[in-house]
This record gives structure tokens, C-alpha cells and sequence, in this order.
């Protein structure tokens, strides 16, 4: 799935997909970490936030877990 993220990095449809399917299958720490490295990379290429949706996932994981993460590179 990483791949496929990588082909198309600023597809927010496809992340927060990808995002469901870890916390759905209990991959929460590596959720995080994968949200981590989009923000960033908005950031870094195109000086934008996500959108709402993907930072009240975001909220989500600050409010449950309480714990900080280093982001995966893509």
C-alpha cells in the first residue's frame, strides 16, 4: 500500500483509506506514523495542512494514544 501512496502522495481519498485499514487491522502506532509523514510532506512540497478529515483522525490518535511517533519517509 505504500507503493501506492508513493505513486500518488497528495491523494487524500487513498491515504485516509490506507489510514482505515491499519486502525481496522489494529495498526494503530504505524497509522500514526504514515499520517506523520503526509503531513510533513504537504508541508515540505506544497505548503498546505491536510484537510479536516484526516486531522480529526489525527485528533483521534492524540486523544487515545497520548504518545509521539517518528513518521515514516515515503
Amino acid at each position: 500500500m505504500n507503493y501506492l501512496l508513493e505513486s500518488d502522495p497528495y491523494k487524500e481519498q487513498k491515504l485516509e483509506h490506507y489510514l482505515h485499514i491499519l486502525i481496522n487491522t489494529g495498526f494503530h502506532e504505524q497509522a500514526y506514523k504514515v499520517f506523520l509523514a503526509y503531513e510533513q510532506k504537504l508541508k515540505d512540497d506544497l505548503s498546505i495542512s491536510p484537510s479536516s478529515t484526516l486531522i480529526k483522525i489525527k485528533v483521534s490518535f492524540i486523544k487515545k494514544r497520548r504518545v509521539s511517533y517518528e513518521p515514516v519517509v515515503f
